[in-house]
């Protein structure tokens, strides 16, 4: 950064003041990110891609949907650590599917797997995502998002899956 601070003609310490401000901005960020989702009457698990659970735009109308339904949701952040060699290629559908691997029944109610119209692995990788959670007793919906997806659509979907997870306790 100073490097190129100094290309663009920038006071040195003006550089290392942004840097740290950005650095700062950056960990609260993450911070943000990583605190555990609030707890309802009922609990679930977010998956997609971290271009999608952590745009508003996107994910937003669903956490605030399922919240107001006194349902607590977690997202599931890809950290990016490294995890065992699968048959998945595709890095991030590959942690995805390891940590549902993990998931107690007992504390998640149900996935709703958040995904983007055309998004070639998701597609491939949703009936695995499906059969791992089948196997373990944990409920499995997916929600295809485009610019065409309606609040009602959306809030409907959610509505019926809450409902039916209700009705099985």
């Amino acid at each position: 950064l100073l490097v190129l601070g100094k290309m663009l003609g920038s006071d040195r310490a003006l550089v290392e003041r942004a840097a740290d401000e950005a650095l700062s901005a950056m960990e609260a960020a993450r911070a943000r990110r990583d605190r555990p989702g609030k707890r309802g009457s009922l609990n679930m698990l977010m998956i997609g891609h971290p271009y999608t659970l952590h745009d508003a735009f996107v994910s937003g109308p669903v956490v605030r949907k399922l919240e107001s339904m006194d349902v607590g949701v977690e997202l599931l952040v890809d950290d990016g650590e490294p995890v065992a060699a699968d048959f998945v290629r595709w890095g991030a559908s590959n942690r995805t599917l390891q940590r549902l691997r993990t998931v107690e029944p007992a504390s998640c109610a149900g996935v709703v797997h958040l995904s983007c119209f055309n998004c070639g692995c998701d597609a491939m990788m949703m009936e695995f995502f499906r059969a791992t959670l089948k196997a373990k007793g944990v409920a499995y919906m997916t929600m295809v998002i485009d610019e065409h997806s309606a609040s009602a659509g959306i809030d409907t979907r959610l509505e019926a899956f809450v409902d039916s997870l209700r009705w099985q306790t």
